[in-house]
């Protein structure tokens, strides 16, 4: 004889198990949907603000600092230099700038850039 028959025979029932789910828990969900759009919203903005990468060709690098070097024009900070390499015949210097979001019309083919 199993539990059932011995229960249902004394006329007992055996209590059931019921679940509540709490209210709380469905607030829970906006942390990390709070996290993924804060993420998103900084990746977009730094998308936005960033200007073009362009390559400068100059016979010599002197006085030119990697991350350190401003590009400026009319007075106004534009760019910054990236990275400063040799080209591959290493007759001259290639210097890559980011230029800021604003500035992107200055990079055009065949302008003008020196060092001062």
């Amino acid at each position: 004889m199993n539990i059932q028959e011995k229960s249902s025979r004394a006329g007992h029932e055996l209590p059931q198990a019921t679940v509540k789910k709490s209210q709380h828990s469905r607030w829970l969900w906006l942390i990390p949907l709070g996290a993924i759009a804060i993420c998103v919203w900084f990746v977009y903005r730094d998308y936005v603000s960033t200007g073009p990468l362009i390559t400068i060709s100059f016979q010599d690098a002197e006085g030119l600092e990697q991350e350190n070097t401003q590009l400026i024009y009319r007075g106004a900070q534009v760019g910054e230099v990236k990275k400063v390499t040799l080209s591959d015949d290493h007759k001259s210097v290639l210097v890559k700038v980011r230029l800021a979001s604003f500035a992107k019309n200055l990079a055009v083919d065949g302008s003008t850039f020196w060092i001062v």
